[in-house]
């Protein structure tokens, strides 16, 4: 909601606060969902099919920006 709002204002003040809101967001769910990944592995970020998730999930990313 902040990074939509921040897109739209005429305020180069407000737009920088609604989007450091919408990214600080974005950062909360990626810390949440890094922790969730941790505890799933016994404490290990960094196993093999959790490295072969992300790659896989970026690839997918970028492929998919290509189409648009």
């Amino acid at each position: 909601m902040g990074t939509w709002i921040g897109g739209f204002v005429a305020s180069p003040l407000a737009a920088i606060v609604f989007l450091a809101i919408g990214a600080r967001a974005v950062f909360q769910v990626v810390v949440t969902i890094g922790r969730f990944v941790s505890r799933s592995n016994g404490g290990k970020f960094l196993a093999g099919l959790t490295i072969a998730s992300l790659v896989a999930g970026m690839l997918i990313m970028y492929l998919t920006t290509l189409l648009i």
